[in-house]
């Protein structure tokens, strides 16, 4: 982020410097007031870095919250999926039959 903040600087102080110089306003005040235009571009870029990298990693965490879900839902469904497997092969299952006894003669 410190390069982000450096050029914003030098280009807020090139920026306000040359159109200074080109409305022929004296060079003193032009540094004086590029020096200002810099802080305030450096502070401008500062911010809006911090609230854009704020932002990324807040819907990085979002996805991952998500994700988390989703998984969380597969392995419930596939869970259920079994258990009803298993309790069909249960029922499907016969009883075994039970001989008769043999009459007595």
């Amino acid at each position: 982020m410190q390069h982000f903040v450096s050029m914003a600087g030098t280009a807020g102080f090139v920026l306000v410097f040359g159109l200074n110089l080109v409305n022929g306003n004296d060079p003193g005040r032009a540094v004086i007031g590029s020096l200002v235009a810099a802080l305030a571009f450096a502070i401008f870029v500062r911010s809006f870095m911090r609230s854009t990298y704020t932002q990324l990693h807040q819907s990085l965490h979002e996805k991952q919250v998500a994700a988390a879900q989703a998984a969380a839902g597969e392995a419930k469904a596939a869970e259920e999926q079994q258990a009803v497997e298993q309790a069909e092969a249960t029922e499907e299952t016969p009883a075994p039959i039970e001989a008769e006894p043999a009459p007595a003669a």
